[in-house]
């Protein structure tokens, strides 16, 4: 865009709303065009959770579930999870269709503030925007598929607020009141709150504008804003006791005081606004800090809040309340990720880059705003022109910071390791970085970052946990053993910890101490199918299959039809003589997972078992089109040509079998009797 276009941009809001489509259209042409290289983006953290392993986009229960079961989804934002659900149905998990509506959503965001700054006579009202859709703090929101609850609730908040100006002219005392543009602002602030609930602050904006704009609040605008703020109170409450109970919010790393709360509350708001200012080195996790009230230097952020505050209040008569309202509004829309409540990414560290993503629309407002004003003051236009270029080197530079910086968010591996790069000190980085080294079989680079994360945090239970898997693959059992016992002890709920120590022990064969640990998992932990899966497996391999037949079920109510589960609760039920309650599980998993060779091996042995020779003899052979190395295939078609009294081809499997290492001197016998020329 030209230095000329640019500053009819940035005319006054009149000129704005004369001609709308020109500056709408070149945000959205500059948001799209700053994340083309999402296209390269893949999936990233917790993007499993929310979209390529949840269960509940998968069908219309799972839809259902997820506006009725606040459990169902990793954060109950139900109107997320919907946008998911129809996502999921016409891209499945293919990325790009999800990357690409969150740049969109980005993009209409930059345009709807653009239409509230001018509607509220902000100056600069398309610059502000403008610097909104290319600042690099957003990229973690807009290029992270999770974040989708951020770009998304964003929109719906400044649509709910477009719409409360339109139906309450905040610019008139007493207006009279459009009552379908304020019942529309109620229904996009209930879609905002139901995509996240950081958006509960929505009211309390509007309170501030309003005071704003008449120097004083009427029972009036309370009484108009009232629904808004009891809906917001109700769906915060519910988020924090979720964050909590459900997310897992709670344990050592949040038992802070409130004066250590304070602190880090006071310390993050300057973080956010140094970022905005010198948006360099942006990293995915951020060093956590150290709390100490005993310091007097952590004293000095919640103080310099508090003298920002004081000054810009005490010259608001000659200033104006704009600059102190935007400062309200900043603070105001933080206020919930500051550390004050309980957040499960403050595990990690007390500040990230998408937490600023709402708050930081004020400041920018009142940057671009201070800008517009000092360049209309100039004596001459032709120096007004010339400071015009000012704003366009920025937004050069803010974009091309935001290119780059969405390369990080390409793969786990580039996240994670560039994580690293940027923050040798970040333990969660390392540890989650040697996972999908020792995933990939890369163990040793892998042991050496899980040892590096140790040196950092050495509780660290997650990297112990990680740490002792290395340790097995290497065959280094007793440091496996060492560690894994170290995790149970220090990780808040060891569910996790117990299970891989119970398959440790069975796998050297110590099948009561595998159980016994299996029963203190399931105990802490109810709701996870692996535990009773792995505790079936271990019942079953003691032979006490009625017990292992209770666990597969448990599996089963909390994990509809997991083939896994259908598949082993099967062999039980064969070994307790149900064999067509076997084969009506052996059917179900095959199903739902069509090429579970497995499954397909046990079905036709229980074929074989009820005598049904062809449909045995076509199960083997399928197996067999898929992996034609399978002896035990080759074996049990032979059984079953034998059955039919097919000779010469059983003859034919029985020696494909025997060539793999696979025999079976009775069938060879019988085949001698009865075909000895074969």
């Amino acid at each position: 865009m030209t230095v000329d276009a640019l500053r009819a941009a940035n005319a006054p809001p009149r000129r704005w709303i004369a001609g709308p489509l020109l500056p709408a259209g070149a945000l959205l042409f500059l948001a799209l065009t700053v994340y083309l290289p999402v296209h390269r983006c893949g999936f990233i953290w917790d993007d499993d959770a929310h979209v390529t392993q949840n269960a509940t986009l998968r069908n219309l229960p799972g839809l259902g579930r997820i506006w009725a079961d606040p459990a169902a989804t990793p954060q109950y934002y139900p109107l997320l999870h919907t946008a998911f659900w129809i996502e999921h149905h016409l891209w499945g998990t293919r990325p790009l269709g999800y990357h690409l509506v969150n740049v969109l959503l980005h993009a209409l965001s930059a345009v709807v503030l653009c239409r509230v700054l001018a509607t509220l006579g902000v100056p600069g009202a398309w610059l502000a925007s403008a610097l909104f859709a290319v600042h690099p703090v957003h990229v973690e929101s807009v290029a992270w598929i999770t974040e989708r609850k951020n770009v998304l609730s964003l929109l719906l908040a400044l649509l709910a607020t477009w719409a409360f100006l339109r139906a309450r002219d905040i610019g008139q005392p007493r207006p009279p009141l459009s009552r379908g543009w304020y019942l529309a602002s109620l229904l996009l602030f209930a879609g905002a709150l139901l995509s996240k609930s950081v958006t509960a602050v929505t009211p309390a904006v509007l309170l501030v504008l309003i005071w704003w704009k008449h120097g004083r609040i009427a029972r009036r605008d309370l009484a108009l804003l009232a629904p808004m703020l009891l809906a917001g109170a109700a769906m915060g409450s519910l988020t924090v006791h979720l964050e909590r109970a459900h997310v897992g919010a709670a344990g050592d790393e949040w038992d802070l005081s409130l004066l250590q709360r304070l602190l880090v509350a006071g310390r993050a708001i300057w973080f956010y606004a140094a970022k905005l200012l010198w948006p360099a080195h942006l990293v995915f996790f951020y060093d956590r800090w150290e709390i100490r009230i005993d310091d007097w230097k952590a004293y000095l952020g919640p103080a310099a809040v508090l003298l920002a505050t004081l000054g810009l209040w005490l010259p608001r008569a000659r200033i104006g309340r704009g600059p102190l309202a935007a400062w309200l509004i900043f603070c105001g829309v933080l206020a919930p990720a500051l550390g004050l409540l309980n957040v499960y990414p403050h595990r990690y560290s007390f500040v990230a880059d998408h937490f600023q993503y709402h708050a930081s629309v004020a400041p920018l407002a009142l940057a671009a705003a201070g800008l517009t004003l000092a360049f209309r003051r100039l004596p001459s236009p032709s120096l007004q022109r010339t400071a015009m270029a000012l704003p366009v080197v920025v937004l050069a530079v803010l974009g091309s910071l935001t290119w780059r910086q969405i390369g990080m968010y390409r793969d786990l591996e580039t996240l994670w390791r560039t994580t690293v790069q940027r923050n040798p000190r970040s333990w969660a980085a390392m540890n989650n970085l040697g996972s999908l080294y020792l995933r990939d079989g890369k163990t040793a680079p892998a042991l050496e970052l899980f040892n590096q994360s140790l040196a950092a945090r050495p509780d660290y239970w997650k990297a112990l946990l990680n740490r002792a898997s290395a340790y097995e693959k290497l065959n280094r059992v007793a440091q496996a053993l060492d560690d894994l016992e170290r995790s149970i002890a220090v990780a808040p709920r060891p569910a996790l910890p117990l299970v891989a120590r119970a398959n440790l022990y069975w796998r050297l064969g110590q099948l009561d101490r595998a159980l016994a640990d299996l029963d203190r998992a399931a105990t802490l932990d109810s709701t996870r199918p692996s535990i009773f899966h792995d505790r079936g497996l271990v019942l079953a391999a003691k032979g006490r299959h009625d017990e292992a037949v209770q666990d597969f079920t448990r599996v089963l109510s909390l994990k509809p039809d997991a083939p896994e589960a259908l598949n082993a609760r099967a062999v039980s039920h064969f070994a307790l003589g149900r064999a067509q309650l076997a084969l009506d599980d052996l059917n179900r998993a095959i199903r739902g997972k069509d090429q579970y060779l497995e499954a397909r091996l046990n079905r036709g042995q229980v074929l074989l078992h009820l005598q049904r020779w062809q449909d045995a003899a076509d199960e083997f052979t399928h197996v067999l089109a898929l992996s034609p190395q399978t002896a035990e295939a080759w074996l049990g078609r032979a059984r079953a040509h034998a059955g039919m009294q097919n000779w010469k081809p059983s003859w034919a499997d029985l020696r494909h079998a025997e060539n793999l290492g696979l025999r079976d001197p009775d069938l060879r016998r019988r085949l001698q009797i009865e075909a000895p020329f074969e």
